[in-house]
């Protein structure tokens, strides 16, 4: 079963790319099948950035899978905002599961959150916890080793890291410390982060501890910049021709005269900023440089009429050497030197492949821990939302919409059409849906049929009678109930195969919509009730609670049906079903004189008995149904172990007043009711629904007309 693991940054300089990837290596080297999916890239940059990853993948020999980050423009990714944070998440979620391993084994998918910066430090951390949040991921927090260093020091074995983001309400493994960035003008000594892995952890405000789980020192030797890039970034004008593409730069040196160089040791592929007045000063810095046969570049500091006076001297006698020059201020340097960004920065992909192996070394993760978690096998929630329109693009289903002149209906009609979640029949007037639609810019596109009611409803009449006959429906009776919409819808169901089903409910009540239905659509042959479930998506999981919109008080038999009803849509739904049946005892069947218990147990040994596949248990309460813990106290023996997913409740009362209660109670998504046991789908709207409200119950619908 697959494990995601997300990346998070918490400090600019931290070389998240060297981090993934020597946490892949780690991986790989434990027999570990992973993948790696940094979520979202520079279009711009995209190719590049590819090449040089699959490179050093591929240099590291990881047989590991790429996955195509999310391509923005500039804009987007500098300036993530509240107009397209739910987009880019959205995005995000649905690459991650369409493209990240999915297999039996145990394996990791990487994935590499959204690097920080000064324009978007706050909103950058919130969608990477956000990202957590949606794919139930383990977190590492990466920090700057220097920052969290010199904290260190200070206060020996913890510290308080202050940040007003719930940042420890998530699942967090650990932290990794790394430095991706030095000062090129005084480089720092090397500092080993491996004498203080054991001395120190971190401590949030609420004193819990975070675990060091990797970290690297800055190593100077292995990073550079290009000599190119530089000169660029400098805007300095060549002076002597030289093929610099492959010269890097592994440090910077300012000079005004020969003695400062007699003071130091001079290094190799060094760049020398040499601001002088006097010309001849730059003769007697040069040819000491030459002498000591090392490679160097110049870039001169120096005005614009001295070059004009000395440009030929000097490239006819140092041609060999890169040289240029700017006409700034040895001020303005340095100052842009201050600011270099650390994307300039470069590692050779050896000495890179060098430092992904010792960094790989150092990085202990716990993998014992996440497969007991993951053997929970708790759905989900925001991968069931994915999975629901996911089949639905698949099925390429009809749905009837009989409210067609309601706003929400419109929009929602617009929505589902454009994300291919399924076609649309409208029943409502072509002038008032597209003068809405054009007022509010919402696209009414061919996959969305409008049909005026009053052009066909007579067509139906003589079906309605055929259906309804052996009641004593007569022809008057029968035109007026087909200029009805609901009516109309639920005949159109009935008698065209291109449509899957009908969603309603949002201008008329429950027993105005489910009435035609029972007349027309019925219920299917092998049961003797039509009931109704609502998922229930609560922070961690999807369950189902039936029945909790249409059987008032029913009876064992009945309660049994509605279990087995349940237990089929569950598995329509890709859901295993352990289902609860739910009382105020638990286990307890001796000596049991309450009717509304022996209801429970009469009706969970029928299930037993009809249906010995179906994994039930009853009577049991709702504590012990959804808690291990409770259950381990409570019925030891359970089958279900505090694991149920489908809970039925012993009456209608109970059942509507408790899914209202979690539903308001604890902010959690409630979708339905919807029915089942009826010939094909028919779902009730509330009166108060949402655009989402209306997009998950066509959802269902669609799903529910495919089985």
């Amino acid at each position: 079963m697959s494990f995601p693991l997300l990346i998070i940054p918490l400090h600019e300089y931290v070389g998240i790319n060297t981090v993934s990837l020597s946490i892949l290596k780690n991986f790989y080297e434990k027999n570990i099948p992973c993948s790696f999916f940094n979520i979202i890239k520079n279009k711009k940059n995209i190719v590049v950035y590819k090449k040089k990853i699959i490179s050093i993948i591929n240099l590291l020999k990881l047989d590991i899978k790429f996955i195509e980050p999310i391509k923005v423009d500039t804009d987007t990714l500098n300036y993530i905002n509240h107009n397209n944070f739910n987009s880019l998440l959205d995005k995000v979620t649905d690459a991650y599961y369409q493209e990240c391993i999915d297999s039996s084994m145990f394996s990791i998918n990487l994935i590499q959150g959204l690097p920080l910066s000064s324009k978007n430090y706050l909103l950058n951390i919130k969608f990477n916890l956000l990202i957590a949040e949606r794919l139930r991921a383990k977190i590492i927090y990466l920090m700057n080793s220097n920052i969290v260093l010199s904290i260190a020091k200070i206060e020996c074995k913890q510290f308080e890291y202050n940040n007003f983001f719930p940042l420890d309400n998530h699942s967090v493994i650990g932290i990794i410390l790394n430095n991706s960035k030095f000062d090129f003008i005084n480089q720092p000594k090397k500092i080993s982060l491996y004498n203080y892995k054991s001395k120190f952890n971190f401590s949030l405000q609420d004193k819990k501890k975070w675990l060091i789980v990797g970290g690297m020192y800055n190593d100077p030797d292995v990073q550079y910049i290009s000599l190119n890039n530089l000169c660029i970034y400098f805007n300095a004008k060549v002076i002597t021709s030289f093929n610099n593409d492959n010269f890097f730069i592994k440090k910077i040196f300012f000079l005004n005269s020969l003695k400062e160089l007699q003071n130091n040791n001079i290094e190799s592929q060094t760049l020398f900023l040499i601001d002088v007045i006097d010309i001849e000063q730059f003769y007697i810095i040069i040819n000491f440089l030459k002498n000591k046969k090392i490679v160097f570049a110049v870039i001169l500091i120096v005005m614009q009429e001295i070059i004009d006076n000395n440009i030929t001297i000097i490239q006819k006698n140092y041609n060999f050497i890169p040289i240029f020059f700017v006409t700034s201020s040895k001020l303005e340097i340095f100052d842009l030197l201050r600011t270099i960004p650390h994307t300039m920065f470069h590692k050779k992909l050896q000495e890179r492949k060098d430092n992904i192996n010792t960094f790989s070394k150092t990085i202990d993760i716990n993998f014992s821990l996440l497969r007991k978690e993951k053997l929970i096998n708790l759905i989900n929630p925001i991968f069931f939302k994915y999975q629901l329109k996911t089949m639905c693009q698949q099925y390429k289903k009809t749905v009837i919409l009989p409210e067609g002149n309601n706003p929400l209906i419109i929009e929602a009609a617009s929505i589902c059409n454009k994300k291919n979640i399924s076609k649309i029949i409208l029943l409502g007037q072509h002038k008032k849906i597209y003068h809405y639609a054009k007022k509010n810019k919402i696209e009414i596109k061919d996959g969305i049929q409008i049909i005026d009611p009053k052009l066909i409803c007579n067509n139906y009449i003589t079906k309605l009678l055929n259906i309804r006959k052996q009641n004593g429906l007569n022809f008057e009776t029968a035109s007026k109930l087909v200029k009805n919409n609901i009516m109309l819808a639920m005949l159109m169901l009935k008698h065209d195969k291109n449509v899957a089903g009908v969603v309603a409910g949002i201008e008329t009540t429950t027993s105005e919509v489910l009435r035609p239905a029972f007349q027309i659509i019925k219920c299917k042959q092998q049961y003797s009730l039509v009931s109704s479930y609502f998922f229930m998506l609560l922070h961690d999981r999807v369950i189902m609670y039936s029945d909790c919109a249409i059987n008032t008080n029913p009876s064992y038999k009945e309660l049994a049906e509605i279990a087995i009803q349940s237990f089929e849509t569950a598995i329509q739904f890709k859901i295993k079903p352990r289902i609860a049946m739910l009382s105020y005892i638990t286990n307890t069947i001796n000596n049991i004189t309450d009717e509304n218990v022996i209801k429970v147990i009469k009706a969970t040994k029928l299930v037993n008995k009809i249906r010995p596949d179906i994994l039930i248990e009853g009577p049991i309460q709702y504590d012990a149904a959804i808690s291990n813990n409770v259950s381990k106290v409570k019925c030891p023996n359970s089958i279900i172990k505090g694991k149920a997913n489908i809970f039925i409740f012993p009456d209608l009362n109970t059942a509507n007043i408790t899914y209202k209660a979690v539903q308001r109670s604890t902010g959690s998504i409630c979708i339905g009711p919807i029915l089942q046991g009826i010939n094909q789908p028919v779902n009730d709207l509330s009166r108060g629904a949402s655009i989402e409200d209306i997009l998950y119950t066509i959802m269902l619908t669609v799903i529910q007309s495919s089985s």
